[in-house]
């Protein structure tokens, strides 16, 4: 199997973290909330959708050139239906 995706050229939030520290906190304070709402969002489509990631971190959150956002890694995702219910992790 091969799976192909988009390339994310400004890499994942994890590395961003460690560069949006040199930038002045005002910078710093826009960017930041400007990836947390896209990232809300697209959570909530998700939700809408009946679909859990399950594995949001640092690392599944992508970032491209323009300022958007994509949420990646889906292998732990589940599809709710009914009343199902689920735990994951600690």
């Amino acid at each position: 199997m091969c799976i192909i995706t988009q390339f994310y050229s400004k890499g994942d939030l994890r590395k961003f973290i460690g560069e949006i520290q040199k930038l002045p906190e005002e910078e710093r304070v826009m960017k930041v909330w400007a990836i947390v709402a896209q990232v809300i969002r697209s959570v909530d489509y998700l939700h809408s959708n009946n679909v859990i990631h399950h594995n949001i971190k640092p690392e599944n959150i992508f970032l491209m050139e323009d300022g958007s956002v994509r949420l990646g890694d889906f292998k732990w995702s589940d599809s709710l239906v009914g009343d199902q219910e689920s735990i994951v992790g600690t």
